[in-house]
């Protein structure tokens, strides 16, 4: 790995240690922990849809425990419920380009909206933490990444 490898390069005959102290951090393990319950929750998530046209109970099981892994699956969750209740995607495709220019405009309204839903402490601060999570993220605002990010799905949805 690049961590063994560079460990290697800068620490020679004890490059355990050095291993160990980077493994041992208090950073390196939440954000490990954090990204393989993302992952496990999401694999979760994504079996549950290949159950979608035979036993749609064990779909939900399989959302529900999800969610349960990893409380951020909620959205897709939702997003998946939606899709089936109203399908129109011309309208999504609507609300997605209004959702750019409004976002622009009232960044800091929908931040404040979104963070009083109710959501749990520690997610609704990554929308109004202010300086406590800047160092979680490398940069927050407004993000025209995310918007090409999103609109690769959205265009290749759209060719169909």
């Amino acid at each position: 790995t690049n961590s063994s490898a560079l460990s290697r390069l800068y620490f020679k005959r004890y490059w355990f240690f050095a291993i160990f102290m980077f493994v041992g951090s208090f950073s390196f393990w939440s954000y490990g922990t954090n990204g393989i319950r993302n992952g496990l929750a999401t694999a979760f998530f994504i079996t549950g849809l290949c159950f979608y046209e035979r036993k749609k109970i064990f779909m939900y099981v399989f959302f529900l425990l999800s969610f349960f892994i990893h409380s951020s699956l909620i959205i897709p969750i939702a997003a998946f419920i939606t899709t089936g209740i109203f399908k129109n995607p011309r309208l999504y495709l609507y609300i997605w380009l209004a959702s750019i220019p409004l976002s622009l405009v009232g960044g800091s309204f929908w931040e404040s909206l979104f963070g009083s839903i109710g959501f749990e402490d520690r997610t609704s601060g990554y929308l109004t933490g202010g300086e406590e999570f800047k160092e979680q993220f490398s940069q927050t605002g407004f993000r025209w990444d995310f918007v090409l990010y999103s609109a690769s799905g959205i265009f290749a949805g759209a060719a169909m």
